[in-house]
């Protein structure tokens, strides 16, 4: 399936389509038939979420309830079985703030969330306190310190420039749609490697 909106020379080419190939993304169909991708736009985590459902083949699960979720009524109802499917799994765990855990479907996912769902759907085994090969090591939070050290080393988190150990990890900023086509296509990639 080609994209519109996604050149030929644009950087992440290769990931988006490898996925759209494998049906894991589709895209948004428009007026005249085609479909765009918005690679520079951003992801949200409902978004994220059937990404990560769709990669690893989860089962769907239409009757989860989100009761545990505050804001489980503010949820769309196409993304309420993934975001299910992915709490079952394990590979969710909500916000929480105040006390209460919040889905917050609609909320943009930064770069340093988008890496710890990745490495948690992997069900990788992270090393506490493992050097974050990155040239802005002290900006990636501590909750997902590991996760992100995980992340760059086994090469699921792109550097948004340089070469390791000298790139940005970038942890705070707001992941785009083609940061998370890479993050998912290496996902993949990781879980091959591991089988064969």
């Amino acid at each position: 399936m080609a994209f519109t909106d996604v050149t030929a020379s644009h950087w992440a080419l290769e990931h988006i389509e490898g996925l759209a190939k494998l049906g894991v993304i589709d895209g948004y169909p428009q007026p005249d038939g085609t479909r765009t991708y918005m690679p520079e736009g951003t992801i949200t985590r409902a978004e994220l979420i059937k990404l990560i459902a769709a990669a690893l083949m989860i089962p769907l699960e239409h009757s989860y309830d989100g009761a545990v979720f505050r804001d489980w009524d503010k949820v769309d109802g196409w993304a309420r079985p993934y975001v299910g499917a992915l709490v079952k799994a394990g590979i969710v765990k909500g916000s929480l703030t105040n006390g209460e855990l919040f889905v917050m479907a609609d909320s943009k996912v930064t770069r340093q969330e988008m890496t710890a769902m990745a490495i948690r759907a992997l069900g990788m085994r992270v090393v506490a306190g493992a050097p974050v090969l990155a040239a802005d090591a002290a900006d990636v939070s501590a909750w997902a310190r590991d996760e992100v050290a995980c992340a760059l080393s086994n090469g699921i988190l792109n550097y948004r420039s340089g070469s390791p150990p000298y790139g940005f990890a970038i942890p705070l900023a707001d992941a785009t749609r083609a940061e998370a086509a890479i993050s998912i296509s290496m996902l993949l990639r990781y879980l091959n490697d591991q089988a064969l």
